[in-house]
C-alpha cells in the first residue's frame, strides 16, 4: 500500500497553484514537523525547506519522535527536494523542552501562498518529559497546551487564511488553541486537521469548547485507533485510514495509507481497537484526576530513575529497565498502585459484559479453542508420568538459585551505581534477603524444597479447583457439564490437600496420580465438546 512517501515523490513536480492543498498536504506537513530542523536565526529570519536542509551540511536527517519507521530519512529528502514542498517558506519556529516542569512544545509556520498559510504543531518527541506530558491531558492543562494558544495569538497575522494541524499530542495541542483563540482571529482559521489525537478531559476542560471550532474540523485516524479515541473529540466529519502497520504501531503517520493521491478510506475502526478503548473508558470513569496525577508521577518517575532521558534509553536497557520499573512501582505511593490495578480490573468487567453478548455464531466459532487448553493439560499430565519423580523439585530449586544470582548481581551493581544508598535500593535488597532465605531453606533443609513444591503445585490445584467450581453457575444444573465440574472439582480439591499435608515418601505416587487424572480429564472435556460442537452445527 502506498504511503505520504509515495506521494511525495509522485506529486514532486506539482506546485500548490496546479493541485491545490488538501489532507494529504496536511499529513505531509505534519509528518515534517518532526523533523529535527537546524538551528537558525528563526526569530529574525524565514527559510524554505531546500535551505533548511542544505543547512545541514551532510548531517543525518533526525526525526524527533519514537516512531520507527526507516523510511523517514528518505521521506524528508524527497520533500525538501521536491517543487511542491522543497520552496515552501518556514517561519515562526519556535521550540521549548524544559523537563523539570515538564514541557515539550514545537510549532512552525509553512507559506503556502501569499496569502495561505499552514501552522504545524509538533507530536510527542521520543523524551520520557514528552510522554509524560501526554498523560498529564487526563489531571490538567498542559505548558505545550497553553505555549500552542500563545503561539496561534501572537502568529495569526491580520489578511491571511490558516490551516492548522497537527498530530497526536500536536493535534490536541490545535484543539486547545483554536478552541481558546480570541473570536476575532479565529474567524481567519479556514481549517483544522486533527491527525489521530485525543480530546479534552472533561474533569479538567469543558468539552463544549469544541463547538466554536467543530464545523472547521476535521479528523483522521487510523483503522486501529487508540490515541484519538481517548477523551474523543466530538467532530462529525471523521476519516477513518488505512496502515501498512499492526495493531497500536498504525498511530505512525508515516504508516497510513494514501490512493491515487486521496487517504486510503477504511470503513470502520478495528474491534479490538475499539475494546481496548472500552477499558480505557472504564478505568478513567473509575479513576480520579488526583489518582490520574500521582499515578503518573509514580510511573514516569520510575522510567526516569536510571537516569534515562529518552524512551530509547529505557528500550537499550532492556529486560534490567522494566525490572526497574516494576520495583520502583513497588515502593510507589499506594494511591499510584491501587490505581494500576484498577486497569486489570476495568479489563476483566469490559470482557464480563462483552462475553454476556456474544451471539451464538460467534460462540461457534470459539467452540474449537478450549481444545488447545484440553490438550495443554493432556501434555502436563504426560510429564508427569514420564519424567522422574524428584525433577519437578529440581526445577524449582534451579528458577530460585538462578532468580537469586542474577537479582543479586544486579543489586550490587545498582548499589555501585548510586554511591552504595542503601535505602533507595531497599526494596531489591530485601528481595535478595528473601531469595537468599528460601534457596538456604531448600539446600540446607532436608525436606524444605519438599515442602516448597508441596506447597506451590498444592496451591495450583486448590485454585484449579476454586476456578472450576466457579462454573458450575454457568452450567445448567443437572446437565453433563454441571456433573463433570463437579467431579473435577472434589477429585482436584482432595488431589490438592492430599499434595499438602502427604509424607515425602509418596511423592511418586500422586506424580503418576495426578498425571493420570490430567490426561483423562483433558480427554473427557475434549470428547464432550467436540459431541457439542457436533450438536450445535
Amino acid at each position: 500500500m502506498d504511503r505520504i512517501l509515495d506521494y511525495v515523490r509522485w506529486y514532486a513536480d506539482i506546485p500548490f497553484s496546479v493541485r491545490p492543498f488538501d489532507e494529504v498536504d496536511n499529513l505531509v506537513l505534519c509528518a515534517l514537523s518532526y523533523w529535527k530542523f537546524p538551528r537558525l536565526d528563526w526569530q529574525n529570519e524565514m527559510y524554505s525547506l531546500r535551505e533548511c536542509y542544505e543547512r545541514l551540511d551532510g548531517a543525518p536527517v533526525e526525526l524527533m519522535t519514537t516512531d520507527t519507521d526507516e523510511t523517514m530519512p528518505d521521506f524528508v529528502r524527497y520533500a525538501v527536494m521536491s517543487k511542491r514542498f522543497g520552496g515552501l517558506i518556514v517561519s515562526d519556529f519556535e521550540e521549548s523542552f524544559l523537563p523539570e516542569v515538564p514541557t515539550q512544545f514545537c510549532a512552525m509556520t509553512f507559506h503556502l501562498d501569499r496569502k495561505t498559510r499552514y501552522i504545524a504543531f509538533r507530536g510527542t518527541d521520543c523524551s520520557i518529559a514528552g510522554w509524560k506530558e501526554d498523560f498529564m491531558i487526563s489531571f490538567t492543562e498542559t505548558e505545550a497546551q497553553k505555549m500552542s494558544l500563545q503561539y496561534l495569538e501572537k502568529n495569526i497575522r491580520r489578511g491571511l487564511t490558516y490551516y492548522v494541524g497537527g498530530h497526536s499530542k500536536g493535534a490536541n495541542e490545535v484543539l486547545y488553541a483554536a478552541a481558546h483563540l480570541s473570536d476575532k482571529k479565529k474567524r481567519q482559521l479556514a481549517h483544522l486537521y486533527i491527525n489521530d489525537g485525543p480530546g479534552f478531559c472533561q474533569e479538567v476542560l469543558d468539552p463544549k469548547l469544541m463547538e466554536s471550532i467543530e464545523s472547521i474540523s476535521t479528523t483522521i485516524r487510523p483503522e486501529y485507533c487508540v490515541i484519538g479515541k481517548i477523551f474523543e473529540p466530538n467532530i462529525t466529519d471523521c476519516r477513518i485510514v488505512k496502515s501498512s502497520q499492526k495493531g497500536a504501531m498504525q498511530h505512525s503517520i508515516f504508516s497510513w495509507g494514501i490512493d491515487c493521491g486521496a487517504l486510503a478510506l477504511a470503513e470502520e475502526y478495528d474491534p479490538q481497537a475499539l475494546a481496548i478503548q472500552t477499558v480505557m473508558n472504564h478505568w478513567l470513569e473509575n479513576v480520579s484526576t488526583e489518582e490520574r496525577k500521582v499515578f503518573t508521577d509514580s510511573i514516569f518517575d520510575a522510567l526516569a530513575k536510571d537516569g534515562s532521558k529518552k524512551l530509547f534509553d529505557v528500550l537499550e536497557k532492556w529486560p534490567t529497565s522494566m525490572e526497574s520499573v516494576l520495583v520502583s512501582m513497588l515502593d510507589a505511593d499506594p494511591v499510584a498502585k491501587q490505581t494500576l490495578l484498577k486497569l486489570p480490573e476495568a479489563a476483566i468487567h469490559e470482557e464480563k459484559k462483552a462475553a454476556d453478548q456474544v451471539t451464538v455464531i460467534v460462540k461457534r466459532e470459539i467452540a474449537h479453542q478450549p481444545l488447545l487448553v484440553d490438550g495443554a493439560i493432556a501434555l502436563i499430565g504426560v510429564l508427569l508420568l514420564l519424567l522422574p519423580a524428584h525433577f519437578f523439585n529440581f526445577v524449582l530449586a534451579a528458577v530460585l538459585f538462578l532468580a537469586f544470582t542474577a537479582e543479586t548481581i544486579y543489586t550490587i551493581r545498582r548499589l555501585r551505581q548510586n554511591s552504595w544508598n542503601t535505602r533507595e535500593q531497599r526494596t531489591r535488597i530485601l528481595l535478595c534477603i528473601v531469595l537468599l532465605v528460601v534457596f538456604l531453606l531448600i539446600l540446607m533443609k532436608d525436606q524444605a524444597l519438599f515442602v516448597l513444591s508441596s506447597a506451590l503445585f498444592g496451591g495450583i490445584l486448590l485454585y484449579y479447583t476454586y476456578y472450576t467450581a466457579s462454573k458450575l453457575k454457568e452450567d445448567p444444573k443437572g446437565g453433563i457439564f454441571y456433573w463433570l465440574h463437579l467431579v473435577e472439582a472434589i477429585i482436584f480439591a482432595l488431589l490438592g490437600l492430599f499434595i499438602l499435608i502427604a509424607p515425602q515418601r509418596t511423592i511418586r505416587w500422586y506424580g503418576l496420580s495426578v498425571g493420570i487424572i490430567l490426561i483423562l480429564d483433558a480427554a473427557v472435556h475434549a470428547l464432550f465438546r467436540l459431541l457439542n460442537i457436533k450438536n450445535m452445527k
